[in-house]
C-alpha cells in the first residue's frame, strides 16, 4: 500500500488481498467507502476470480471440481465450505524426473476459480487432489520444486491471479481487470504452444 501511496500521491485502501508469493491483479479503494462496497462484494461473492497454476501432474479429467472445507489460518479454527472449479488448459511432459520410476515429469497449466475465498484454498485444494502447485513451499513437493526450477531456471510460485470480473456498484458498468503475464509465464505459454489470451 505504502508502494502504491507513494506512486498515486494519495491514500489507497486495501478491498481483498493475495498470498505474499502470488502475483496478480489486486484492487484497492481511493476512499473508505469504495473499499467497503468493494469487500462486501467479495464477501456476497459476486466478484468472479480467475487464476492460472502450474501443477505437477496430469489431472484425469480436462475439467473438474473440489468441493471440500476448509479451515482457516489457524488449526483450531472451524472448518468453512471451499469449492473451486479447475480446467486444463495445456499439458506438458519435460526431459527430467524425481521419481526413478518414470523417465520424464509432467506438469499442467490449468484454469481455476475459486467459488469461495479460503485461506491458501487453490493451493490446498490442489495438494489435497495429489496435484501440488509448482513452486508451493508449504503445500507442494520440494524436490520437483528444486528440479523444475533447476530446469527452467526461474524461482517461485506458479499461481498468478490473472482476471477480476464484476459490475461496478455506482455505475453499473461491467469490469474486467487483467493482470498482465510475465516472461516467465510466457515462456511456458511458448513451450506448451498455446496463447492464454485466446
Amino acid at each position: 500500500m505504502a508502494i502504491l501511496r507513494d506512486q498515486t500521491g494519495e491514500l489507497v485502501w486495501p478491498m481483498h488481498r493475495l498470498d505474499r508469493p502470488t502475483s496478480g491483479v489486486l484492487i484497492f479503494g481511493r476512499t473508505p467507502e469504495a473499499a467497503a462496497r468493494m469487500a462486501e462484494l467479495f464477501r456476497e461473492r459476486k466478484i468472479e476470480k480467475t487464476y492460472y497454476a502450474v501443477i505437477r501432474g496430469w489431472p484425469a479429467q480436462d475439467h473438474f471440481q473440489v468441493d471440500r472445507p476448509l479451515r482457516g489460518k489457524k488449526e483450531t479454527s472451524s472448518r468453512r465450505d471451499a469449492k473451486t472449479d479447475f480446467e486444463v488448459v495445456a499439458r506438458l511432459e519435460l526431459p527430467f524426473t524425481t521419481q526413478p520410476q518414470f523417465a520424464t515429469s509432467r506438469i499442467a497449466i490449468i484454469r481455476c476459480a475459486p467459488q469461495s475465498g479460503r485461506f491458501h484454498q487453490i493451493r490446498r485444494h490442489l495438494s489435497g487432489e495429489h496435484y501440488p502447485l509448482v513452486g508451493d513451499a508449504v503445500h507442494g513437493d520440494s524436490k520437483f520444486n528444486r528440479a523444475f526450477r533447476d530446469y527452467w531456471g526461474v524461482e517461485g510460485l506458479w499461481l498468478k491471479a490473472y482476471r477480476l470480473t464484476f459490475t461496478h456498484p455506482w455505475t453499473g458498468e461491467r469490469m474486467n481487470l487483467y493482470s498482465r503475464w510475465d516472461g516467465r509465464w510466457h515462456k511456458l505459454f511458448d513451450a506448451a504452444g498455446i496463447c492464454p489470451f485466446s
